[in-house]
């Protein structure tokens, strides 16, 4: 029984090296790559959207960031 709970020890210590390391690996703005997408609107019609600054195809206003 000994042998079988110094097996499953090192096979625990071992995993959680390999999980620690594969964190470190990942570069930290991975997860807020898809949530940091930017959205302009027009304040006289908001059902224009866009994901780029510029003027609004209906009234020629500017677009501003939508909050």
């Amino acid at each position: 029984m000994k042998p079988f709970s110094i097996i499953c020890i090192a096979l625990a210590l071992s995993l959680t090296t390999a999980c620690q390391k594969q964190k470190e690996k990942q570069p930290e703005h991975a997860t807020t790559k898809e949530t940091k997408k930017q959205v302009y609107t027009c304040s006289m019609h908001p059902e224009v959207e866009s994901e780029h600054a510029g003027k609004c195809p209906k009234c020629g206003m500017d677009l501003e960031e939508k909050k």
